[in-house]
């Protein structure tokens, strides 16, 4: 059996050979660096000419969307949407807060307030403490430490 009989099945049409990414990069290097001619490419790789214009055109197209999805300056990072999440859980706490804070300042006056404010951030901190699962290496609570810097 001749090496062309192992190329071609049964009706003598050749056998489908299927190349891998990188030797049909090695394909298109070799045809912009003008090496070798479509012909000369298809014969070496034993496939159809229309094969080699293909790899030429699929390369073609994804360099140029490549070039065009790429900005100069500072690379688009994708979203975090967990941290989105969270920042505008953030600050919808934050809001509460201000509102629980005002609320205790007006009900018990200005004297109870640096207490019921502290019960307040000790509350908050406690929650955002639960949900971020064992995250309790902050140190004291902030309103603690706001606590502490108002009674000196």
């Amino acid at each position: 059996m001749s090496e062309l009989d192992r190329d071609t099945d049964r009706a003598g049409r050749r056998s489908k050979r299927f190349l891998s990414p990188s030797q049909k990069y090695e394909i298109w290097l070799q045809l912009v660096r003008q090496e070798v001619t479509i012909a000369e490419a298809a014969a070496q790789q034993r496939v159809d000419r229309s094969t080699i214009m293909r790899i030429r055109t699929v390369a073609k197209e994804g360099a140029l969307a490549a070039l065009a999805a790429s900005k100069p300056g500072v690379q688009a990072r994708e979203r975090d949407y967990e941290l989105e999440l969270a920042k505008a859980e953030v600050a919808r706490l934050s809001e509460a807060l201000k509102e629980m804070a005002v609320k205790l300042t007006l009900v018990e006056g200005k004297g109870g307030w640096v207490s019921a404010y502290d019960l307040i951030c000790r509350t908050v901190y406690d929650l955002t403490c639960r949900s971020r699962r064992g995250d309790h290496g902050m140190g004291s609570p902030p309103a603690t430490r706001l606590s502490r810097s108002l009674s000196r």
